[in-house]
């Protein structure tokens, strides 16, 4: 194969991956849209528990105050936050904080291969 082929077929690839994204886990990747959401319905009869409930949405909110005020308000169930933010979730009535002593938090991410691109200024 010669370096162009290769390339293409590199693009091809993760145009897929990102298209088809797999999953393991007790969630399928239902619809999303890039920098707003994952929506994601349990997975029926899963190998390890099927989760409590039947879909899950993930919303992409990048401003720490808004993801606050989503809680506050219930308009979110759980979501990413800083620390700095945790006096005023703890007002909120219903919040339980779950803090696990000595814990540690592990991930392994594969991602595609490096895309070099023409107009970066590599040759390809």
């Amino acid at each position: 194969m010669n370096g162009n082929a290769s390339f293409s077929l590199c693009l091809d690839s993760k145009q897929e991956a990102n298209r088809n994204t797999a999953a393991t886990g007790p969630w399928q990747i239902g619809e999303w849209k890039t920098g707003e959401y994952w929506e994601m319905p349990a997975v029926e009869n899963h190998w390890r528990q099927t989760p409590n409930f039947a879909k899950m949405i993930a919303w992409e909110i990048p401003k720490e105050s808004a993801r606050v005020a989503g809680f506050q308000t219930g308009n979110l169930d759980t979501f990413v936050m800083a620390l700095d933010s945790i006096p005023e979730v703890e007002k909120v009535e219903v919040a339980t904080l779950l803090q696990v002593p000595n814990a540690m938090q592990s991930q392994l991410n594969f991602y595609g291969n490096l895309h070099l691109k023409e107009e970066d200024g590599y040759k390809v």
